[in-house]
């Protein structure tokens, strides 16, 4: 029996994770925190609308087995460089710290594609500084899942994104475009599947195996 904690659930591989959890026997108990209401579709759901930058005082809800953080934005939707630091990796670190106090014992994120501390590229930079923040905070159990472009089955007019997403259907797996579905089915298969302790990582390529 496992109660698990979804943070993000109002986005792209979020929504999905939600729906993966519901058909899963073991999972008794969904907590999902937003910042507006979500539709839940399922008895085992409870929805707690919270403030993000106030999360301490919400830390009962971080009683949990497990926490899937789903949470990301871009730079075009924070704003600005300090809104999206503070969505990509202050809210995620926050979120996890707040989780190991309560006992969680897997805490599993979606990152991306090229996360690396020291990365040229400013998105792939912190979602490398927070992959290792993650690391130093030694969960029993640590996944991170690394995806390419999303391909996100939703009208939200980000032409650019689904144009090179049509396209990157036919890159080689490393950096081939993938459904969120199948991010979500992955990071819930690492919850349910007996693992091995400590730190998984998984890479775009191992999404096509």
């Amino acid at each position: 029996m496992k109660r698990v904690l979804v943070v993000g659930a109002t986005g792209a591989v979020g929504q999905e994770i939600v729906k993966a959890l519901q058909q899963q026997a073991q999972i008794t108990e969904i907590i999902v925190i937003t910042r507006r209401a979500f539709t839940a579709q399922s008895a085992k759901i409870r929805n707690y609308i919270v403030d993000f930058d106030a999360l301490d005082q919400h830390a009962d809800y971080f009683n949990c087995d497990a926490v899937f953080c789903a949470l990301g934005s871009t730079r075009q939707q924070a704003g600005s460089d300090a809104n999206y630091i503070k969505i990509d990796h202050d809210y995620p670190l926050k979120i996890a710290q707040l989780a190991k106090q309560q006992g969680a014992q897997h805490f599993l994120m979606v990152s991306a594609y090229g996360a690396y501390t020291h990365s040229h590229f400013f998105y792939n930079r912190v979602k490398g500084q927070v992959e290792q923040a993650l690391i130093a905070l030694h969960f029993p159990q640590l996944t991170i899942i690394r995806p390419s472009i999303l391909i996100r089955h939703r009208d939200d007019g980000r032409l650019v994104e689904k144009i090179t997403a049509g396209i990157a259907r036919y890159f080689p797996k490393q950096w081939r475009a993938v459904e969120s579905q199948t991010v979500a089915a992955a990071l819930v298969n690492a919850l349910i599947q007996p693992q091995t302790p400590g730190l998984s990582i998984i890479e775009n390529q191992h999404l096509f195996s």
